[in-house]
């Protein structure tokens, strides 16, 4: 048809330009023009009629694949552009569908099944069947992928065994026994969008499967998160994971497929949308021996900006130790201490230098072992929270340090001389008091913050009220979340405004009562005492390409002004100066830089009483802050090593 219609045109135009032109010169060019019409339809005949089995037997002996190169993922660096997350080279076992061999799919199926058995490689197995006592039954916890395995199958049915019939026609397996017919169904219909087997091919299997050549069957390179330490700050960089039916659903339009990987905690959670890579694609052309004839660069893949955090991999890796070390030796003495977390902050900028959580967990082995991440879950000591942004606990006498503040600007206390006697219980009202941790007689501010005495405190608090005290949390930026990148807990300051107690505002004063924070919020206060000013906190320095070259986005400092002035913050300092010169730090005294702290013990109904610590250095020129928490700590010097270490290894 095509011929004939082209025939028909150039005969049409040929006899229009010969009615209206009958010079000598024109008719040269009507024979000319013949001429090429006739070569041209003499070509198309040639080819489409003469020689068409030619071609056909050409076109038989070459076939075209899309390959895709793998994602490459931009990596997670500390302050030095150290590397927390990065991505080594890997081996994948990938199936070409168009060289396996006619009539062999199976056999070939079943050799490269039993060899990843015998090497005990890992293999995507994404067919929701599972075979229990001899049958076979539906995954019910994969309800998506039950839907996605129907439209395959194009069969409604509810019987699993449908549906392995239906994958094993095609592959002419029937004659197998049910344990291979699952596994080669699952291989057959888990490449059948994704032509990659396994991502889990080492070099040493590398080497084992070349061997074998398989036709059809072929090692690729492929991109793998890699963790040069596993067990350093898993919390803040966070997990990878298959996304769920849920995440699926919110970002599918956003070109994931059903076997994508994504962050799934911490910073790769937060900026999967920055750390995320696009693969590239290419065609390519083969011979009917499987050689390549020919490759084509369709898209060039794209790989993720890398994230710089604030947190100096030494110092976390110092913090850690150290509070494992703490948390195990406080338990040996009894104390039923089995959890912990610190913060170390940078106090001029709000940086975080460290942020320890104890008990912890190996990222290296969340990617290798599936059932890890189970075992995880199912720890009663629950490894996996956060516990510097998350875990809230009561502050103790740490939180005597907002009191100073708030009593001194406030003018309930006038300044620093003014003596409240202590006569070892705080007790204005009738029926129960506090309690002091001894009888201090007329104490001012230095000495009080010095022994921590009870009694001067609650008085402060009492004079206070609640709504001031709570007042001056908001100031600091501890009375709700830091505002810090990552998920953090509000603590329950708040809470304070609804004790209609009337030694409500004194318990607030010394850390008990309704009031409980994170370390973060405590490192946060402690930070602001020493700077004057109200720095939010921050875990992310910058954004990056993924050479490292060019600034993708970069996060500025945000500080608020604190309603205290700075006289009475010098106070504050010098009083915490006196808790180290002759107070409850003395063990800070001969440190090589003038050191500023505060102990603290909260009481616990439900145990021993939790430890708290915080600490600043240099006193005259501040530069880090540091707190604590030890739960169910009770012995003060493990929570007080644990910040001295800290302080070791940055100065």
């Amino acid at each position: 048809m095509v011929i004939y219609n082209g025939i028909l045109v150039g005969l049409e135009f040929v006899w229009i330009v010969f009615m209206r032109i009958n010079t000598k010169r024109y008719y040269v060019v009507v024979c000319f023009t013949i001429l090429i019409f006739a070569l041209f339809i003499g070509r198309l005949v040639q080819w489409q009629i003469f020689e068409s089995e030619y071609f056909k037997r050409c076109a038989a002996s070459f076939r075209s694949y899309i390959m895709k190169s793998p994602a490459i993922r931009g990596e997670i660096l500390d302050r030095n552009g150290n590397v927390l997350a990065g991505n080594s080279i890997g081996y994948s076992l990938v199936i070409d569908d168009f060289n396996v061999p006619k009539g062999e799919r199976k056999e070939l199926m079943c050799k490269v099944m039993n060899l990843l058995n015998y090497l005990k490689i890992n293999w995507n197995d994404n067919l929701p069947i599972v075979l229990n006592k001899g049958q076979y039954e539906f995954d019910e916890k994969k309800e998506r992928e039950i839907k996605e395995l129907k439209k395959y199958t194009k069969l409604d049915s509810n019987n699993p065994d449908d549906h392995i019939n239906a994958i094993s026609k095609k592959l002419k397996c029937e004659d197998l026994n049910k344990s291979l017919k699952r596994s080669v169904c699952s291989m057959y219909y888990s490449t059948r969008s994704n032509s990659m087997i396994s991502d889990d091919i080492n070099e040493k299997a590398m080497s084992i499967i070349s061997e074998f050549n398989f036709p059809g069957f072929r090692i690729e390179t492929s991109s793998k998160r890699y963790y040069p330490d596993g067990t350093l700050a898993p919390h803040i960089i966070g997990y990878l994971g298959l996304m769920s039916d849920e995440e699926y659903e919110k970002r599918k339009e956003e070109n994931y497929s059903m076997d994508s990987v994504i962050g799934k905690t911490g910073i790769e959670k937060l900026f999967e949308g920055k750390l995320r890579g696009f693969g590239g694609k290419k065609a390519m052309q083969f011979s009917k021996d499987g050689v390549v004839t020919e490759t084509v660069q369709l898209e060039q893949a794209k790989p993720g900006n890398s994230v710089f955090l604030t947190i100096d991999s030494k110092l976390q890796r110092i913090a850690q130790n150290s509070l494992e070390e703490n948390v195990k030796s406080s338990a040996r003495k009894g104390s039923g201490c089995y959890s912990g977390s610190v913060v170390a902050i940078e106090v001029k900028t709000g940086k975080i230098l460290a942020a320890a959580s104890y008990p912890g967990f190996d990222l290296s082995k969340c990617n290798e072992n599936k059932l890890y991440l189970v075992e995880l879950l199912k720890d009663p000591k629950r490894p996996l929270i956060n516990r510097p942004f998350n875990g809230i606990y009561p502050p103790g006498s740490v939180f005597k340090t907002l009191t100073s503040c708030a009593a001194l600007q406030d003018g309930v206390l006038n300044g620093s001389d003014e003596s409240i006697y202590c006569g070892g219980v705080f007790k204005p009202f009738k029926g129960r008091g506090i309690k002091c941790t001894g009888h201090h007689g007329g104490v001012s501010l230095f000495r009080a913050l010095a022994r921590s005495c009870n009694v001067f405190f609650s008085e402060c608090g009492r004079r206070l009220g609640v709504e001031r005290i709570f007042h001056y949390a908001e100031q600091f930026g501890i009375a709700s979340k830091t505002g810090i990148e990552l998920p953090e807990s509000n603590g329950t300051i708040k809470n304070i405004l609804n004790n209609k107690n009337k030694l409500g505002a004194s318990h607030a004063a010394i850390g008990q009562g309704e009031v409980s924070v994170t370390a973060l919020q405590l490192a946060k206060l402690t930070s602001a005492i020493a700077s004057g000013k109200n720095i939010k906190p921050r875990i992310v320095e910058k954004i990056t390409n993924y050479t490292r070259e060019n600034d993708v986005e970069i996060f500025p400092q945000e500080e608020k002004e604190i309603e205290v002035s700075p006289e009475n913050f010098s106070l504050v300092r010098r009083a915490m100066r006196e808790v180290v010169l002759s107070g409850l730090a003395t063990d800070f005294r001969n440190f090589k830089v003038p050191v500023a702290a505060k102990t603290g013990t909260a009481q616990n109904s439900s145990g021993s009483n939790h430890k708290t610590f915080i600490c600043y250095a240099p006193f005259d020129d501040p530069q880090i802050a540091v707190a604590c928490i030890l739960a169910n700590g009770k012995y003060g010097p493990n929570v007080k090593a644990v910040c001295r270490d800290i302080m070791n290894g940055y100065f």
